[in-house]
Protein backbone atom coordinates (compact mmCIF):
# COMPACT_ATOMS: atom_id res chain seq x y z
CA UNK A 1 0.00 0.00 0.00
CA UNK A 2 2.82 2.37 0.90
CA UNK A 3 4.60 1.64 -2.37
CA UNK A 4 1.41 2.25 -4.34
CA UNK A 5 0.79 5.56 -2.55
CA UNK A 6 4.35 6.66 -3.22
CA UNK A 7 4.01 5.73 -6.87
CA UNK A 8 0.73 7.66 -7.26
CA UNK A 9 2.19 10.64 -5.39
CA UNK A 10 5.23 10.63 -7.64
CA UNK A 11 3.21 10.41 -10.86
CA UNK A 12 0.86 13.24 -9.83
CA UNK A 13 3.78 15.42 -8.79
CA UNK A 14 5.66 14.75 -12.01
CA UNK A 15 2.58 15.62 -14.06
CA UNK A 16 2.20 18.85 -12.09
CA UNK A 17 5.80 19.86 -12.77
CA UNK A 18 5.60 18.96 -16.45
CA UNK A 19 2.34 20.86 -16.70
CA UNK A 20 3.86 23.95 -15.13
CA UNK A 21 6.91 23.84 -17.38
CA UNK A 22 4.83 23.22 -20.51
CA UNK A 23 2.38 25.97 -19.57
CA UNK A 24 5.04 28.57 -18.89
CA UNK A 25 7.06 27.61 -21.97
CA UNK A 26 3.96 27.94 -24.13
CA UNK A 27 3.45 31.46 -22.85
CA UNK A 28 6.61 32.59 -24.59
CA UNK A 29 7.95 29.92 -26.90
CA UNK A 30 10.09 30.97 -29.85
CA UNK A 31 7.11 31.78 -32.07
CA UNK A 32 5.88 34.29 -29.46
CA UNK A 33 9.31 35.77 -28.62
CA UNK A 34 9.86 39.17 -30.21
CA UNK A 35 13.43 39.64 -28.92
CA UNK A 36 15.60 39.05 -25.85
CA UNK A 37 17.28 41.38 -23.33
CA UNK A 38 20.28 40.96 -21.04
CA UNK A 39 18.29 42.42 -18.14
CA UNK A 40 15.02 44.03 -17.13
CA UNK A 41 16.26 47.55 -17.85
CA UNK A 42 19.35 49.41 -19.09
CA UNK A 43 20.03 46.24 -21.07
CA UNK A 44 21.69 45.01 -24.24
CA UNK A 45 19.49 43.37 -26.86
CA UNK A 46 19.53 40.08 -28.74
CA UNK A 47 17.53 38.41 -31.49
CA UNK A 48 14.66 36.09 -30.58
CA UNK A 49 16.72 32.87 -30.83
CA UNK A 50 19.69 33.77 -28.60
CA UNK A 51 20.45 32.75 -24.99
CA UNK A 52 19.31 35.63 -22.75
CA UNK A 53 16.74 34.76 -20.06
CA UNK A 54 14.71 37.97 -20.36
CA UNK A 55 12.29 37.85 -23.28
CA UNK A 56 9.95 40.40 -24.80
CA UNK A 57 6.92 38.31 -25.69
CA UNK A 58 3.93 39.06 -27.86
CA UNK A 59 1.57 38.50 -24.92
CA UNK A 60 3.49 41.10 -22.89
CA UNK A 61 2.19 43.61 -25.42
CA UNK A 62 -1.12 42.24 -26.69
CA UNK A 63 -3.60 39.78 -25.21
CA UNK A 64 -3.34 36.23 -26.51
CA UNK A 65 -0.87 34.63 -28.90
CA UNK A 66 0.16 35.51 -32.43
CA UNK A 67 -1.02 32.75 -34.77
CA UNK A 68 0.61 33.74 -38.05
CA UNK A 69 3.32 31.84 -39.92
CA UNK A 70 7.04 32.76 -39.97
CA UNK A 71 6.72 35.44 -37.27
CA UNK A 72 10.36 36.56 -37.50
CA UNK A 73 10.50 36.96 -41.28
CA UNK A 74 11.34 40.56 -42.13
CA UNK A 75 9.74 43.09 -44.41
CA UNK A 76 9.89 46.86 -44.20
CA UNK A 77 6.67 47.17 -42.20
CA UNK A 78 7.38 44.76 -39.34
CA UNK A 79 10.84 45.98 -38.27
CA UNK A 80 10.74 47.12 -34.65
CA UNK A 81 14.35 48.28 -34.21
CA UNK A 82 17.87 47.33 -35.29
CA UNK A 83 20.73 45.81 -33.31
CA UNK A 84 24.50 46.13 -33.65
CA UNK A 85 24.87 42.33 -33.42
CA UNK A 86 22.75 39.22 -32.90
CA UNK A 87 23.42 39.36 -29.12
CA UNK A 88 25.01 41.64 -26.49
CA UNK A 89 24.02 44.46 -28.80
CA UNK A 90 23.19 48.14 -28.73
CA UNK A 91 20.04 49.32 -30.46
CA UNK A 92 18.89 51.99 -32.86
CA UNK A 93 15.67 52.96 -34.58
CA UNK A 94 14.46 50.94 -37.56
CA UNK A 95 15.19 53.75 -40.02
CA UNK A 96 18.91 53.82 -39.19
CA UNK A 97 21.47 52.28 -41.53
CA UNK A 98 24.14 52.12 -38.79
CA UNK A 99 23.17 48.63 -37.59
CA UNK A 100 22.48 45.62 -39.80
CA UNK A 101 20.50 43.22 -37.59
CA UNK A 102 16.77 44.05 -37.66
CA UNK A 103 14.37 42.81 -35.00
CA UNK A 104 11.20 41.81 -36.85
CA UNK A 105 7.86 40.36 -35.83
CA UNK A 106 4.99 39.70 -38.21
CA UNK A 107 2.36 40.32 -35.55
CA UNK A 108 3.44 43.97 -35.23
CA UNK A 109 3.53 46.95 -37.56
CA UNK A 110 4.12 50.71 -37.64
CA UNK A 111 6.74 50.58 -34.87
CA UNK A 112 8.28 53.96 -34.03
CA UNK A 113 10.48 55.47 -31.34
CA UNK A 114 8.50 58.08 -29.41
CA UNK A 115 5.13 56.99 -30.77
CA UNK A 116 2.39 57.74 -28.23
CA UNK A 117 -0.59 55.39 -28.34
CA UNK A 118 -4.00 56.96 -27.84
CA UNK A 119 -5.64 55.71 -24.64
CA UNK A 120 -8.68 54.46 -26.56
CA UNK A 121 -6.60 52.68 -29.23
CA UNK A 122 -6.53 49.01 -28.20
CA UNK A 123 -4.43 48.07 -31.24
CA UNK A 124 -1.37 50.13 -30.18
CA UNK A 125 0.97 49.46 -27.27
CA UNK A 126 4.53 49.90 -26.01
CA UNK A 127 6.87 47.02 -26.90
CA UNK A 128 10.02 48.29 -25.17
CA UNK A 129 11.85 51.43 -24.08
CA UNK A 130 15.05 52.71 -25.69
CA UNK A 131 17.62 55.12 -24.22
CA UNK A 132 18.25 57.06 -27.42
CA UNK A 133 18.13 57.13 -31.20
CA UNK A 134 21.39 55.18 -31.61
CA UNK A 135 24.00 53.20 -29.61
CA UNK A 136 21.18 52.72 -27.13
CA UNK A 137 20.22 50.41 -24.28
CA UNK A 138 16.78 48.83 -23.89
CA UNK A 139 14.24 48.14 -21.15
CA UNK A 140 11.10 46.07 -20.83
CA UNK A 141 7.85 47.90 -21.51
CA UNK A 142 7.14 48.35 -17.79
CA UNK A 143 10.57 49.81 -16.90
CA UNK A 144 10.88 53.23 -18.56
CA UNK A 145 14.26 54.58 -17.47
CA UNK A 146 14.76 58.32 -17.08
CA UNK A 147 15.21 59.80 -20.55
CA UNK A 148 14.08 56.58 -22.27
CA UNK A 149 11.54 56.76 -25.08
CA UNK A 150 8.85 54.18 -25.86
CA UNK A 151 8.93 52.02 -28.97
CA UNK A 152 5.25 51.53 -29.76
CA UNK A 153 3.70 49.26 -32.38
CA UNK A 154 0.30 48.30 -33.75
CA UNK A 155 -0.92 44.71 -33.82
CA UNK A 156 -2.03 42.90 -36.98
CA UNK A 157 -4.28 40.21 -35.53
CA UNK A 158 -8.03 40.66 -35.95
CA UNK A 159 -9.75 41.89 -32.78
CA UNK A 160 -6.39 42.25 -31.00
CA UNK A 161 -6.29 44.18 -27.74
CA UNK A 162 -3.37 45.61 -25.80
CA UNK A 163 -2.35 44.37 -22.36
CA UNK A 164 -2.28 46.61 -19.30
CA UNK A 165 1.29 47.67 -18.49
CA UNK A 166 2.07 48.07 -14.78
CA UNK A 167 5.14 50.28 -14.42
CA UNK A 168 7.89 48.73 -12.30
CA UNK A 169 10.22 50.49 -9.82
CA UNK A 170 12.13 53.40 -11.33
CA UNK A 171 14.81 53.96 -8.68
CA UNK A 172 16.26 52.96 -5.31
CA UNK A 173 13.73 55.21 -3.56
CA UNK A 174 10.97 52.75 -4.48
CA UNK A 175 12.52 50.19 -2.10
CA UNK A 176 12.12 52.53 0.88
CA UNK A 177 8.77 51.00 1.85
CA UNK A 178 10.32 47.54 1.71
CA UNK A 179 13.41 46.49 3.72
CA UNK A 180 17.20 46.59 3.80
CA UNK A 181 17.61 43.25 2.04
CA UNK A 182 15.44 44.25 -0.91
CA UNK A 183 17.27 47.57 -1.17
CA UNK A 184 20.81 46.20 -1.21
CA UNK A 185 19.83 43.27 -3.43
CA UNK A 186 18.19 45.60 -5.99
CA UNK A 187 16.25 42.73 -7.64
CA UNK A 188 14.79 45.06 -10.27
CA UNK A 189 18.21 46.46 -11.25
CA UNK A 190 17.20 50.12 -11.00
CA UNK A 191 20.33 51.66 -9.39
CA UNK A 192 22.11 52.63 -12.59
CA UNK A 193 18.96 54.17 -14.10
CA UNK A 194 17.99 55.94 -10.85
CA UNK A 195 17.47 59.66 -11.60
CA UNK A 196 19.74 60.46 -8.65
CA UNK A 197 22.65 58.50 -10.15
CA UNK A 198 24.58 61.46 -11.55
CA UNK A 199 27.97 59.71 -11.53
CA UNK A 200 29.87 59.99 -14.79
CA UNK A 201 30.28 56.20 -14.56
CA UNK A 202 26.73 54.87 -14.07
CA UNK A 203 28.00 51.35 -13.36
CA UNK A 204 29.27 52.54 -9.95
CA UNK A 205 25.78 53.31 -8.63
CA UNK A 206 24.24 50.92 -6.10
CA UNK A 207 21.17 50.89 -3.88
CA UNK A 208 22.11 51.12 -0.18
CA UNK A 209 19.94 51.22 2.92
CA UNK A 210 20.21 54.18 5.34
CA UNK A 211 19.29 52.96 8.84
CA UNK A 212 19.00 56.49 10.20
CA UNK A 213 16.19 57.40 7.81
CA UNK A 214 14.88 53.94 6.83
CA UNK A 215 15.38 55.04 3.26
CA UNK A 216 16.94 53.31 0.27
CA UNK A 217 19.50 55.63 -1.30
CA UNK A 218 21.51 55.45 -4.47
CA UNK A 219 25.24 55.62 -3.69
CA UNK A 220 28.59 55.45 -5.44
CA UNK A 221 32.25 55.95 -4.53
CA UNK A 222 35.33 57.15 -6.36
CA UNK A 223 38.98 57.69 -5.48
CA UNK A 224 41.02 60.84 -6.00
CA UNK A 225 43.96 59.39 -7.92
CA UNK A 226 46.24 62.25 -6.86
CA UNK A 227 45.66 62.09 -3.09
CA UNK A 228 44.44 58.50 -2.75
CA UNK A 229 41.41 59.73 -0.81
CA UNK A 230 38.09 57.95 -1.28
CA UNK A 231 34.82 59.86 -1.56
CA UNK A 232 31.23 58.66 -1.64
CA UNK A 233 28.01 60.27 -2.77
CA UNK A 234 24.67 59.27 -1.21
CA UNK A 235 21.52 60.58 -2.87
CA UNK A 236 18.31 60.33 -0.89
CA UNK A 237 15.05 60.56 -2.79
CA UNK A 238 11.77 61.94 -1.53
CA UNK A 239 8.44 62.24 -3.28
CA UNK A 240 7.88 65.91 -4.06
CA UNK A 241 4.56 65.23 -5.79
CA UNK A 242 2.28 62.22 -5.91
CA UNK A 243 1.35 60.49 -9.15
CA UNK A 244 -0.48 62.70 -11.60
CA UNK A 245 -0.96 61.71 -15.22
CA UNK A 246 1.19 58.59 -14.65
CA UNK A 247 4.21 60.61 -13.48
CA UNK A 248 5.57 62.09 -10.28
CA UNK A 249 8.44 64.34 -9.20
CA UNK A 250 11.24 62.93 -7.03
CA UNK A 251 13.43 65.38 -5.11
CA UNK A 252 17.03 64.14 -4.70
CA UNK A 253 19.26 65.36 -1.85
CA UNK A 254 22.96 64.57 -2.27
CA UNK A 255 25.59 64.22 0.47
CA UNK A 256 29.35 63.74 -0.02
CA UNK A 257 31.32 61.77 2.57
CA UNK A 258 35.06 61.21 2.86
CA UNK A 259 37.14 58.21 3.95
CA UNK A 260 38.96 60.48 6.45
CA UNK A 261 37.89 64.09 6.91
CA UNK A 262 41.16 64.97 8.66
CA UNK A 263 43.37 64.30 5.64
CA UNK A 264 40.69 64.08 2.96
CA UNK A 265 38.50 67.20 3.08
CA UNK A 266 35.27 67.24 1.11
CA UNK A 267 36.72 70.03 -1.04
CA UNK A 268 39.17 67.48 -2.45
CA UNK A 269 36.51 65.28 -4.01
CA UNK A 270 37.12 64.79 -7.75
CA UNK A 271 34.78 66.39 -10.25
CA UNK A 272 34.01 62.97 -11.70
CA UNK A 273 32.10 62.15 -8.48
CA UNK A 274 29.50 64.59 -9.81
CA UNK A 275 27.49 64.46 -6.58
CA UNK A 276 24.56 66.85 -6.84
CA UNK A 277 21.02 67.43 -5.65
CA UNK A 278 18.10 68.03 -7.95
CA UNK A 279 14.70 66.77 -9.00
CA UNK A 280 13.38 64.54 -11.74
CA UNK A 281 10.04 63.67 -13.27
CA UNK A 282 9.69 59.89 -13.34
CA UNK A 283 6.92 57.38 -14.12
CA UNK A 284 4.78 56.14 -11.26
CA UNK A 285 6.74 53.11 -10.07
CA UNK A 286 5.10 49.99 -8.63
CA UNK A 287 7.22 47.79 -6.37
CA UNK A 288 4.66 45.02 -6.76
CA UNK A 289 5.37 44.69 -10.49
CA UNK A 290 6.37 41.14 -11.29
CA UNK A 291 9.73 39.89 -12.43
CA UNK A 292 9.59 37.95 -15.71
CA UNK A 293 6.84 35.34 -15.36
CA UNK A 294 8.69 32.40 -16.87
CA UNK A 295 11.65 32.69 -14.53
CA UNK A 296 9.40 32.86 -11.46
CA UNK A 297 7.51 29.73 -12.47
CA UNK A 298 10.76 27.95 -13.20
CA UNK A 299 11.76 28.50 -9.59
CA UNK A 300 8.41 27.18 -8.35
CA UNK A 301 8.68 24.14 -10.60
CA UNK A 302 12.18 23.44 -9.31
CA UNK A 303 11.02 23.61 -5.68
CA UNK A 304 8.15 21.23 -6.43
CA UNK A 305 10.54 18.83 -8.18
CA UNK A 306 12.88 18.76 -5.19
CA UNK A 307 9.93 18.20 -2.82
CA UNK A 308 8.67 15.29 -4.92
CA UNK A 309 12.06 13.59 -5.06
CA UNK A 310 12.50 14.01 -1.31
CA UNK A 311 8.99 12.61 -0.68
CA UNK A 312 9.63 9.56 -2.84
CA UNK A 313 12.93 8.87 -1.10
CA UNK A 314 11.29 9.17 2.32
CA UNK A 315 8.43 6.83 1.40
CA UNK A 316 10.82 4.30 -0.08
CA UNK A 317 12.84 4.33 3.12
CA UNK A 318 9.70 3.88 5.27
CA UNK A 319 8.24 1.01 3.18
Amino acid sequence: MKKRSAFIFGILGLLMVLGLISFTSALCNQSQTIMQLSGINNAHGALWNQSYNIKICYNDVFIGSYSGDNPHECDSNDIILKLSDISNAHATGKESSAYEFPVCYKGLSDCKIGRVCAEDDATCNIVAYISGESNAHLSLNNYPGVGYQPISCSCREESCSKTTINIGPTGCYDYSNSDELSCSGDPYGVAQSDPGCSSEDKSLCQCKWDNSTNNCNVEWSIQNETTGCSYSCAVSGSEATQCSGNSRIIRNSALITSSDLTICPISGSPSTLNCKSGSATVPCGDLEANLPFFDSWQIIASVISITIVYGLMSKKRDS
